[in-house]
């Protein structure tokens, strides 16, 4: 085994230059990109879906707070509706 006996182990330096990286790399990175790319989409769509159901939700209760639900448009009923179907829908639509 060298170097255990007290002889010089020997080291190989090479004198080229490193490079930043690879120019293979972001080759190799097009189909990662992409992914990331449509799991940031669908996260951001997500994110926009639940911040309106939120703020619909928000005004229906208020409402029924105040003792007016039956006079609670209809659309924003059917918002309400419409974002919970497309949350509950939406990582279906991606895979």
């Amino acid at each position: 085994m060298p170097g255990a006996a007290g002889g010089a182990l020997l080291v190989r330096v090479t004198t080229r230059p490193l490079r930043p990286f690879d120019r293979r790399l972001p080759e190799r990175t097009a189909a990662a990109r992409w992914t990331l790319l449509v799991s940031i989409a669908a996260g951001l769509a997500g994110t926009l879906l639940l911040l309106a159901q939120m703020t619909l939700l928000a005004a229906v209760i208020a409402g029924a707070a105040e003792g007016r639900l039956r006079q609670v448009p209809a659309t924003m009923l059917a918002a309400v509706v419409a974002i919970v179907a497309a949350r509950a829908g939406s990582p279906r639509w991606w895979r």
